[in-house]
């Protein structure tokens, strides 16, 4: 049957940005921690750079302390890349589902119509919404013949398609 297919359809479809939704929220303190991760990976190649290094004929030689600390600052590097990586990735919104039109051919002229309803039929849901709305309101004045004409003719006025006359 229709109705179950498509929601079941947008039930799987809320359940994955629920999922996406939460995978996000995990992946956030651990970018944070990367972040920390690499910053200090940086200070240590920083100060190793400063400490442990000494010049041969001009040219700088690096001790095993040094390379260590440029191997733990690439592997944070990549560690924030990949989770900002995944984090984009999570990011993506889950394909948008479109209903087709019932299989029954009464079923779809009313969606039909509704979706496409003439302006004279929109004019008159909108009178019946604003009488119906006065009539509930217990504190507000009931409508009036008047007050109903101004209304409507305010809507015209301004639903109306202006001209392209100069």
């Amino acid at each position: 049957d229709e109705l179950h297919c498509a929601n079941k359809i947008i039930d799987d479809r809320w359940k994955k940005v629920r999922k996406q939704q939460t995978k996000l929220a995990s992946l956030d303190p651990q970018l944070r921690d990367a972040k920390n991760e690499l910053s200090r990976a940086e200070c240590r190649l920083r100060s190793e750079e400063n400490r442990c290094s000494t010049y041969f004929f001009g040219d700088k030689i690096r001790n095993r302390s040094y390379w260590e600390a440029q191997t733990d600052k690439d592997a944070a590097q990549s560690k924030v890349a990949g989770l900002k990586n995944e984090i984009k990735t999570q990011e993506q919104k889950p394909a948008i589902y479109e209903a087709s039109l019932p299989i029954e051919e009464n079923k779809a002229l009313q969606w039909i119509f509704f979706l496409f309803m003439p302006n004279e039929f929109q004019d008159l849901c909108a009178i019946a919404h604003l009488t119906q709305s006065s009539l509930t309101e217990r504190s507000g004045p009931m409508p009036t013949r008047m007050s109903l004409h101004q209304w409507f003719s305010g809507r015209k006025k301004s639903n109306a398609i202006p001209s392209k006359t100069p």
